[in-house]
């Protein structure tokens, strides 16, 4: 179990790690306090929910953490890439909006 929560740690800190490049980079400052909350906030619920998922249904954390499965249907991986892609795009589109474009009235 100790060293599922050690896969599980490591797999957060590069996906966030991840989801910060794309905030982060076109931004081009580190001093972004709505960024930070986001990513607070968005990996304090993921954690908080596999961490809830480990104490009660192993078997399914277990299931989550793998990235494929050798019998996912291959729409199913595209959809996933997708989704990821639609992300990683969203994000990009947030950091060039508020540093950059200014099309959406962002308080301070």
């Amino acid at each position: 179990m100790l060293t599922t929560l050690r896969n599980f740690a490591l797999q957060v800190l590069i996906v966030l790690c991840v989801y910060a490049l794309p905030l982060f980079l076109p931004a081009g400052i580190q001093a972004w306090p709505a960024a930070w909350i986001f990513l607070i906030l968005w990996f304090g619920f993921w954690g908080s929910i596999f961490l809830w998922l480990s104490r009660h249904n192993p078997p399914l954390f277990h299931e989550r953490l793998r990235v494929s499965a050798p019998d996912q249907k291959g729409w199913d991986r595209i959809f996933g890439m997708l989704i990821n892609l639609v992300l990683f795009g969203w994000l990009l589109f947030i950091a060039f909006d508020v540093t950059r474009w200014h099309w959406s009235p962002v308080p301070a």
